[in-house]
C-alpha cells in the first residue's frame, strides 16, 4: 500500500509541475490534493500558495503562505514566495519584512539572492 501512494504522489507532483505552464487554478488543485497526504509539506504548501496568488485568490495565498512560514520557519523559499505575494498585493513593509526573513536565513544561496534582488527593488 505504501508503494501505491508513493507513486500516487509522484503522479499528482508531475500533475500539478505540468499544469503550471497550463492553468495556475488546475496546479493549485493538485497542491491542494498532495497536502492530504502530507499537510506540513514546505515545499507543497509554498507551490499551494504561489498558484493560488497567480489564480488571484491572494487572500488565500498569503493564508498558506502565513501558516507554511510559521510552520516551518527555516524554509526560505516561503519566505521569498511570501514577500512575492505582499509586494504584489501592495503591502511593501511586510514584503521587506519577509525578504529580510529569507535573506537572513541563507543570504549566498540562490533564493537568498532572489531575495536580496527583490527587496532592492522595493
Amino acid at each position: 500500500a505504501g508503494a501505491t501512494i508513493a507513486a500516487w504522489q509522484a503522479q499528482l507532483v508531475r500533475e500539478a509541475n505540468k499544469s503550471l505552464s497550463k492553468s495556475y487554478a488546475q496546479a493549485a488543485k493538485y497542491y491542494e490534493r498532495l497536502l492530504d497526504f502530507d499537510p506540513n509539506d514546505a515545499n507543497t504548501r509554498n507551490n499551494l500558495g504561489l498558484t493560488l496568488q497567480y489564480s488571484g485568490r491572494s487572500t488565500e495565498a498569503l493564508t498558506v503562505l502565513g501558516e507554511n512560514v510559521a510552520q516551518n520557519p527555516g524554509h526560505q523559499r516561503s519566505w521569498l514566495t511570501l514577500g512575492f505575494v505582499n509586494r504584489q498585493v501592495g503591502d511593501i513593509a511586510a514584503a521587506r519584512q519577509a525578504l529580510e526573513m529569507a535573506i537572513s536565513i541563507d543570504a549566498a544561496s540562490d533564493v537568498g539572492q532572489s531575495a536580496q534582488r527583490m527587496l532592492d527593488t522595493l
